[in-house]
């Protein structure tokens, strides 16, 4: 396994595409656990991979993680990537069957036919879970054995007359319960009422003094009364949304501008997402703050408007 193919593999996955400048683009998509009622075989959710040889823009997202990754200048890693690229080429034009390890394989007849290793799986959630058997518990019929007849305990139905005159006093006690908390709740609700008027009273009288006090100050005084308040200015949290569904990335702000407003007047809650690594504008066509959300809203995209959208983590 190349170094360059075991980068491939490490961004599939934490992105949904990674592409190949030039050649085409490894799309990832999740798949939910099944099981298999006639084998018994039960698989876990996977995140599986597709090709597509119309997405070929360089977006630098292999270029750049090599790089980091090798210490090395931009545009080395991007001669290694090229060069990548243009053996995998030469391979396919002799008709050869390029395999690249945990990824799957490539042949050329009149198009490029890729075939995805069904054993990968690109879902870290869904790390170490392997493919299991379940087994079938099978019941056995027992025959059906008559059992001996059982000791049986006849209870009488006569009430006891202890029990009768415990009930009576059970009854009455719990009438006298019921009146008691009736008047004991009348009581404590007229005590507070009136605590109530008596205090309102009490902070009235003390307003008053107040007022007259003041009003006594301000025919003495010629000095301004200058009452200061502090305001305290309390921002709600933003949200962050840290997952953009990306329209387009243009090297001219205007052109970005041009993009943005267009999405906007067709109703998308786009956004100017900022530069990346090149200096180009990145357009998303909305941002989420939940990453299920954001992928399913970037598989609507692709299939009704832009097949080349993608997600950026940010």
């Amino acid at each position: 396994m190349t170094v360059i193919t075991k980068h491939i593999i490490e961004l599939l996955y934490h992105h949904d595409c990674v592409i190949l400048p030039d050649f085409g683009a490894f799309l990832t998509q999740e798949k939910s656990a099944k099981i298999n009622t006639e084998s018994h075989i039960l698989s876990p959710p996977k995140k599986t991979i597709q090709f597509s040889a119309q997405i070929k823009n360089h977006d630098g997202l292999l270029t750049n993680n090599l790089a980091k990754s090798l210490n090395i200048s931009f545009q080395k890693a991007e001669r290694q990537v090229s060069f990548y690229i243009e053996d995998l080429k030469s391979s396919l034009e002799q008709g050869e069957e390029v395999k690249l390890k945990g990824i799957g394989s490539f042949k050329q007849n009149e198009s490029i036919v890729f075939t995805a290793d069904e054993t990968a799986n690109f879902l870290l959630e869904a790390y170490g879970l392997q493919t299991c058997k379940t087994s079938t518990i099978t019941v056995p019929e027992n025959e059906v054995t008559a059992e001996e007849p059982s000791n049986v305990i006849e209870i009488s139905k006569e009430t006891p007359k202890n029990s009768i005159h415990f009930t009576k006093y059970a009854a009455a006690i719990i009438l006298l319960i019921g009146i008691f908390s009736v008047w004991g709740y009348n009581y404590i609700n007229n005590t507070a009422q009136k605590n109530s008027l008596a205090n309102e009273q009490k902070a009235q009288k003390i307003i008053e003094n107040k007022i007259q006090t003041a009003q006594f100050s301000l025919q003495t005084s010629l000095d301004p009364i200058i009452i200061e308040t502090e305001k305290k200015l309390v921002s709600a949290p933003t949200e962050v949304k840290p997952f953009h569904i990306i329209a387009g990335a243009f090297k001219e702000k205007s052109n970005a501008n041009k993009r943005l407003e267009e999405l906007l007047q067709n109703g998308y809650k786009a956004n100017y997402v900022g530069l990346n690594t090149y200096n180009l504008h990145q357009i998303a066509y909305a941002s989420f703050s939940d990453r299920v959300k954001a992928r399913q809203f970037l598989k609507e995209i692709r299939l009704t408007e832009n097949k080349a959208a993608w997600l950026l983590v940010k």
